[in-house]
């Protein structure tokens, strides 16, 4: 086999194992859920992304700061999934399963091309492409960012191999600046699908040195020739200057949704003492990825300075030995800087959330770590060869473990519970895990469940504004107004510029019939978050109560203006037009909200209502049979269709609805419900009678 066919054939290998390592994930079909943590913020709940590829998403994937971060690429991406196969959670995940396998087979390549050693640059990639610490980056949707920028980076890697070899040919000048070109679109790409991103040209300057070889002395290859350092440095300047516009941008977007921890939060001292355990934690889990967690909580205060100084020296003891050994060995110092510089803008110096460390931090800087191991055992096998089978055999064993490994952990993204449940089995005090049980809890309807979560939760951070929210919408849905608005209260002490927790605020206060306050609520809600048809929705209905109509509808067709689809817009907005005496607008959007959702009973009686004012019982009984239908218990829908058909002319069915109304009415306790409908009742019977033969038709 050619060195050409070896290449192909490893590049399939590598991409046949990752789609087997990540089998999993599709079974059984159609897979792995969507995940309600960021899943929802940037995908699910998100109109733009819902709406797929339109001149409106485009611009506002280029323009938004949404979720404190800026990465245009990524969004687009996301908007393509959507305009192809709608929101389907498979096909999300297949894309960035497909990128992986992109990025790893192009890492190949790239590796390749700049070492000149086949088989240590697929080892590289292998563990590249099967590492249990990439799973959080390629199964979970919402990080496409991770996968995408990487397919960029080894790409932009192949392209400024090409590069070194054009601007090293006097033959190829000509041409040299194509492949600069491509070096510099890939950077942008790959800062717009994650500005992390911005530490490739420090990368390139670490390739210059090893395997390049570009800054060294001709006659002393141990030492920097300082002209030729000059040299490639200034090369590198407009990718310097992208990495600085990107970083600028980020500040901005982090900044816009305060998503920055401030030194009042966590000092200096604790942002070291954490970044350099979380280096050393990532070095660990390099090679032994146990217990591996989607949120690990930040010690803050509870930080051991034991741990972070011993975590410390170890780093500079590290550095040290790849520093002395650089003479023989370049690739190990040139691998633990690549380590850790590309963890730089994510190790926590600039506190950016809650976490301590994540999984996904790893995506690109392991790289280096692999650079290093990879090629130091080359070596060794190169000086005793009867090491060459074991060696071998150790490899293709640690590739199959990392594979099987990143199978399990696979399944522990099931869905959302199952992830975070995984997460409190392997770690501790972890609040945000809490959190986010409570609230998938609660969209299930599973309250006693969600409150011990959510009570464990603020145990352990009182002022968790996250924990108060979910408690806050948990008491709206069962009633208690003012537990809701204390805990609302107490996260927007936390976080003010939440706007959906100014609408849980809002409702609060509406249903504890304090509307003028309610009103007041709404409005900074809209002002902080003017995209979400709920509030606009939520609002509108308030406005009625009020007696400000007109505003209403506007809130109503604001919300639809967001959202056609919007069924409580809709329905809304329908009720609304027929007290302004718009019918024929009331019904299409009445008609409109159970084409949507045929379920709706209230709905059904609405639209009922409005055709038996517009004179048409039998339309009217048609729709009051479906709402008793979905509600057989409620006397007041089965009095509206004895009204329909008696209207309709089928006075003896009428009869029997009125009894029945009446006898629901009594058994509720509602007895002056059950006195009027009495009075329907004897007048419906003191009618003459038509004949038999109106009683009859298909809509009874």
């Amino acid at each position: 086999m050619n060195f050409r066919s070896s290449h192909v054939a490893i590049s399939a290998v590598l991409a046949l194992a990752i789609l087997a390592a990540y089998a999993p994930e599709f079974y059984p079909w159609p897979g792995n859920e969507f995940i309600a943590y960021d899943d929802d913020l940037y995908i699910t709940d998100h109109l733009q992304v819902r709406a797929g590829l339109t001149p409106q998403s485009i611009g506002w994937a280029f323009s938004s700061f949404h979720g404190a971060n800026w990465f245009p690429l990524t969004r687009l991406s996301w908007m393509l999934d959507a305009e192809l196969f709608g929101v389907e959670a498979w096909a999300f995940h297949a894309t960035s399963l497909l990128l992986h396998a992109a990025a790893a087979v192009a890492l190949f390549a790239a590796l390749r091309r700049l070492t000149g050693h086949l088989w240590s640059s697929a080892m590289v990639a292998g563990i590249f492409a099967l590492h249990p610490l990439h799973v959080e980056s390629v199964v979970w949707a919402s990080y496409r960012r991770d996968v995408l920028s990487g397919l960029c980076f080894a790409l932009a890697l192949l392209a400024y191999a090409r590069y070194v070899v054009v601007s090293a040919d006097a033959s190829l000048s000509r041409g040299r600046w194509r492949p600069y070109a491509a070096l510099v679109g890939l950077l942008a790409l790959g800062l717009m699908a994650k500005p992390t991103l911005v530490t490739l040209p420090f990368v390139l300057l670490l390739l210059d040195v090893w395997p390049l070889a570009r800054v060294q002395r001709a006659d002393a290859p141990a030492q920097l020739d300082l002209n030729r350092l000059r040299g490639v440095v200034v090369e590198k300047l407009p990718l310097f200057g992208l990495a600085a516009i990107a970083s600028a941008v980020t500040l901005a977007a982090q900044g816009s949704w305060e998503a920055v921890q401030s030194l009042d939060h966590l000092s200096p001292a604790l942002r070291v003492g954490n970044a350099a355990e979380s280096a050393v934690w990532y070095v660990a889990k390099s090679v032994w990825p146990s217990d591996l967690a989607v949120f690990y909580p930040h010690p803050g205060a509870k930080l051991e300075v034991w741990r972070a100084v011993l975590a410390a020296a170890a780093l500079l003891l590290a550095t040290l030995f790849a520093g002395l050994g650089y003479a023989k060995r370049p690739y190990l110092l040139v691998g633990w800087l690549w380590f850790l510089g590309m963890l730089v803008p994510v190790i926590g110096l600039v506190q950016v959330g809650a976490q301590a460390r994540a999984d996904r931090y790893t995506y690109l800087p392991m790289i280096g770590l692999a650079i290093a191991v990879v090629f130091c055992m080359r070596d060794v096998i190169a000086t005793r060869p009867g090491w060459r089978r074991p060696v071998a055999a150790l490899a293709v064993a640690s590739l199959l473990g990392f594979g099987v490994a990143t199978s399990l952990q696979i399944r522990v993204w099931r869905d959302t519970l199952t992830l975070f449940e995984h997460a409190l089995s392997v770690t501790t005090d972890n609040y945000v895990a809490h959190i986010n049980m409570g609230e998938e809890l609660v969209r299930k309807q599973r309250y006693r469940d969600a409150t011990a979560h959510l009570v464990t939760a603020l145990r352990i951070v009182p002022s968790a504004a996250f924990a108060h929210a979910a408690m806050g919408e948990m008491h709206l849905r069962l009633g208690r107004p003012r537990e809701a608005e204390y805990h609302y209260r107490r996260a927007l002490r936390k976080k003010p510029r939440f706007g959906v927790w100014h609408g849980g605020l809002a409702q609060a206060l509406y249903l504890q019939d304090r509307h003028p306050d309610a009103v007041a609520a709404y409005d900074t809600a809209l002002s902080l978050e003017s995209e979400v048809p709920g509030l606009h929705v939520n609002f509108g209905m308030v406005l009625v109560r009020v007696g400000r109509v007109d505003e209403a509808i506007d809130r109503f067709e604001r919300a639809l203006d967001l959202e056609p689809d919007q069924v409580d817009a809709h329905a809304n907005l329908g009720v609304t037009l027929v007290e302004t005496g718009k019918f024929a607008s009331a019904q299409r959007h009445l008609e409109a909200a159970l084409a949507l959702d045929p379920d709706r009973a209230l709905v059904h009686a609405h639209l009922g209502k409005l055709l038996l004012h517009m004179d048409d019982g039998r339309g009217a009984a048609k729709h009051f049979s479906s709402a008793v239908r979905l509600e057989p218990g409620d006397p007041g829908f089965v009095t509206l269709l004895a009204s329909a058909l008696d209207r309709a002319g089928r006075p003896r069915e009428a009869t029997v609805q009125y009894r029945r109304a009446q006898q629901l009415a009594r058994e509720s306790g509602e007895s002056d419900l059950a006195d009027a409908i009495a009075e329907m009742l004897h007048a419906n019977e003191a009618q003459p009678r038509p004949p038999t033969e109106m009683d009859s038709g298909p809509d009874s």
